[in-house]
């Protein structure tokens, strides 16, 4: 139950290693469609989130913090609103890979195609 803590507390708790569960994050390193949606919803004001770690590594609670009042704004239950940077360079290799073979595949049709 975090309702009795300060948020110094909270924001101490941690995973059993250095982690911390409850934290502040920056708006500029969530997911590009995060912060598109952030703005959209006309919280472009704040530029600091603060997430909850709930029941595990991939459910968080996303919101803003004004005065001493969390205000909820997200759940999220498959981490993909935070992406850490060694799971970004995975994801941006798999994109350009997918580019590669779109690419190609077009060069290899265009040649089939002035083959006819």
């Amino acid at each position: 139950m975090l309702a009795p803590l300060t948020w110094g507390e909270i924001e101490s708790l941690n995973s059993g290693g250095s982690h911390r569960m409850h934290h502040e994050q920056d708006l500029g390193s969530i997911a590009p469609e995060a912060i598109q949606r952030w703005h959209e919803i006309g919280l472009g004001q704040f530029d600091t989130l603060f997430r909850f770690r709930i029941g595990g590594q991939k459910s968080h609670a996303w919101g803003y913090i004004l005065q001493t009042h969390f205000f909820f704004v997200w759940w999220e239950r498959l981490h993909k609103i935070y992406v850490s940077a060694e799971k970004d360079k995975d994801r941006q290799k798999r994109k350009k890979d997918r580019k590669k073979r779109e690419n190609e595949k077009k060069l290899a049709d265009a040649k089939a195609k002035k083959r006819r």
